[in-house]
């Protein structure tokens, strides 16, 4: 049996969480915190962010929590997160679902395509009963067009410019100042420390504006066609 309370509803990105408390359908608080996406952070660090972001949405008894996540892929990843979200929500109805669904309920769509660019990239559609997913296959994999991949492919395009003699050209030296080194050869050691996903999707904005301008590699990192090579997405399609 749930208690009569509030209801909370979770965003789970890939840099942070956002909670919102709603009551009679008011929005009474909103919170933010670091990222509790599992996939992301260790379960210690994904318990801290949302005691955070619990802590100070505060307020009396909940009764239900709809959370969305990127990383959620299978019910055992369902599971970890609820039971990462239960003891802050004692009694209370804990639903879990990947973060793209989000997006069309949100917009009170039955069907429709959602597409995520963030720290990490998806996309998600339904229409008839039927749904359909694209990415969110995390970095290692994919991630096409979200923050990370273009502040990596900011990073690439640099190394290469050097690997060729070639001088920093403005997008590089943008890139430089950004992260506060000398050179494009200090980037190999950075990206390889202790700067995250987070930090390299921070340097997608430069991608962006350096696009504006109408700089030809950023342009080219913007409208370059999807990645996967079309035999291997032909092959997908009959497989």
């Amino acid at each position: 049996m749930t208690i009569a309370g509030a209801v909370i509803g979770l965003d789970i990105g890939g840099s942070k969480t956002r909670g919102i408390r709603w009551l009679d359908g008011t929005a009474e608080a909103d919170a933010s915190g670091g990222s509790a996406n599992v996939q992301n952070v260790s379960r210690t660090q994904a318990r801290k962010n949302l005691e955070g972001v619990f802590a100070r949405l505060r307020g009396g008894p909940i009764s239900e929590v709809v959370a969305g996540s990127g990383g959620i892929d299978t019910a055992h990843d369902a599971k970890a997160l609820t039971e990462l979200i239960q003891p802050l929500a004692p009694g209370a109805v804990v639903t879990v679902v990947h973060d793209t669904r989000l997006l069309l309920a949100a917009a009170d769509c039955s069907s429709g395509i959602a597409v995520i660019a963030g720290t990490g990239s998806a996309a998600w559609g339904t229409t008839g009963g039927h749904h359909a997913r694209a990415g969110g296959w995390g970095y290692l994999l994919g991630d096409e067009g979200s923050g990370y991949w273009f502040g990596r492919e900011a990073v690439r395009y640099s190394l290469e410019r050097m690997n060729h003699g070639h001088p920093a050209d403005e997008l590089t030296q943008a890139l430089l100042e950004a992260c506060g080194i000398p050179g494009p050869e200090a980037l190999i050691a950075l990206f390889h420390s202790g700067a995250g996903r987070q930090y390299w999707a921070g340097m997608s904005r430069l991608v962006f504006e350096h696009a504006a301008t109408g700089h030809p590699a950023a342009l080219e990192m913007i409208d370059q066609p999807e990645p996967i090579s079309p035999r291997w997405r032909q092959n997908a399609r009959n497989n």
